[in-house]
This record gives C-alpha cells, sequence and structure tokens, in this order.
C-alpha cells in the first residue's frame, strides 16, 4: 500500500495555485485572440502581434506558478516500487532506494521542469516565417521544445499525479458511504484521464500537420493549440477542488 506524508510538506494554499495555472490555460486563447484582433496561425504567433506583452506575461506567469507548487512527497513501500525498479535493482541494488527518495519529490521536479519549459517558450518566440530553405530558424525550434516540455508535464500530472492522489482517497476513506465517497474522485479520474491522453493526441496531430500538407488548412495549428491549452486548463482546475461537484465536502477545506 502506499502513503503519503503529503500534508506536511503542502506550500500554503496550494489549491490556489492549481486554480490560477487552469483559469490562465483556459483564458489564454481567448484573450490572445481579442488582443490579436482575430486567430492567428499559432498561438505562438501571437508573440508577433499586439497581444506579445500579454503572450509573454502569461507564460511567465503560468512558470511561476509551476515552480513555485508543492506536489504530495509520496513514501513507497517496496512493494508498490514497479517491475521496472524490481528489475532495475537486480543489476543496480540501490535502484529500490533510488526510487522511494525520487518519488518523495517528484513531483516537485516536474514542475520546475515545466516552469522553465513555459519561460523558455517566453523567450525564445517562433519565427514569423520558414527560412527560404523551408525550415524554421533554431530559436523557433528551442521555442517548440519548451512547449512540449510544458504539456508533457502537464501530461505526467494529469495520468500520474492527480489521479494517484484522487485513487489514494478512495482507498484511504473506507468511512464514507460508497456511493458518496467514490463519485466526485472517480469522475476526477476520469477527467484527468481523458485530459492527459487528449492533449498526447494533440501534440502528435500537431507533429503530423507541420510534417504534411494539412499544415495549409486555415489556423489548424491554432486550434489544435487551443484544445491542448483547454485540456491542459480543465485538469489543473478541477485538481484545484474548488468546483464541488468534482470535490467531496470532506476535500472542500482539508489540506
Amino acid at each position: 500500500m502506499i502513503s503519503s506524508e503529503s500534508k506536511q510538506y503542502l506550500a500554503f494554499d496550494y489549491r490556489t495555485i492549481r486554480l490560477m495555472i487552469g483559469l490562465i490555460a483556459i483564458f489564454f486563447p481567448l484573450v490572445v485572440r481579442i488582443l490579436a484582433s482575430g486567430t492567428t496561425d499559432s498561438i505562438s504567433w501571437a508573440y508577433h502581434t499586439d497581444a506579445r506583452d500579454f503572450y509573454v506575461g502569461f507564460l511567465f506567469v503560468i512558470g511561476a506558478f509551476l515552480m513555485s507548487y508543492k506536489g504530495h512527497k509520496r513514501t513507497l513501500n517496496k512493494n508498490d516500487i514497479g517491475r521496472f525498479w524490481n528489475w532495475l535493482n537486480v543489476f543496480w541494488k540501490g535502484a529500490i532506494g533510488f526510487r522511494i527518495y525520487e518519488r518523495k519529490y517528484e513531483e516537485d521536479l516536474v514542475g520546475w521542469i515545466g516552469g522553465i519549459g513555459a519561460w523558455i517558450t517566453a523567450v525564445f518566440p517562433i519565427a514569423r516565417s520558414p527560412g527560404n530553405d523551408g525550415f524554421y530558424d533554431t530559436i523557433s525550434y528551442i521555442h517548440y521544445i519548451g512547449v512540449i516540455i510544458l504539456f508533457s508535464t502537464t501530461v505526467y500530472f494529469c495520468l500520474v499525479a492527480f489521479s494517484t492522489q484522487a485513487k489514494d482517497k478512495i482507498k484511504n476513506e473506507d468511512k464514507l458511504p460508497g456511493k458518496a465517497r467514490l463519485g466526485p474522485r472517480q469522475l476526477r479520474l476520469k477527467i484527468y484521464s481523458f485530459c492527459g491522453w487528449g492533449i498526447v493526441v494533440v501534440l502528435a496531430g500537431l507533429v503530423v500537420v507541420s510534417f504534411t500538407q494539412l499544415h495549409k488548412i486555415k489556423n489548424i495549428t491554432f486550434w489544435l493549440e487551443t484544445i491542448a491549452l483547454e485540456l491542459f486548463g480543465i485538469a489543473w482546475l478541477i485538481a484545484s477542488q474548488y468546483i464541488p461537484v468534482f470535490t467531496h465536502k470532506t476535500e472542500r477545506r482539508s489540506k
């Protein structure tokens, strides 16, 4: 069984950080579209419009929130390490111990990585258009790396961190009536899974669009990025546990 030392390590008002990250991501495309006076080729291209200051500023804010976010410090029992780490321990005797230590700080580390990804996305803008050879410049590719890092961290939080927290609450709070206890948390699990895998599909779609004739479809990149940001925002908003329908009454004020 997996135990958690979360409560004594969590930063003050971590749910508000989740809420703010979610709201920024959800409204990001809309505000960009308004400030840019229309739909740009991509959200990243907003850097070259009147939405530039907002675009850069909000990415820095998201980055700062991700870096300040303190995740749950999880303590794994040896029985919960997983097959890979048990297999690795055959060749490296310290593998299990390393995994137990690493998992305690994993969410903090991923948050920092995501924050750095957001700042990279802001600092290294995409070029206005490809060069004469049909390729973008180096700065543009660094920008894409930042985007991938940022969204990948949200995939992690959806499919690993948030989902595991919800599952633990389902397992550990046996005193509550089954339906009352499981309903909101099971719903959150489904949404986390949908958002996480949805972002994976959208990122794969963006790669396909970039290397095929699909890129000629007007604003397709903008709308795919919008879908990814909405999924990003929904996951963090739900995880904030500020929305009653997704939160059991015992969770709303608990730490």
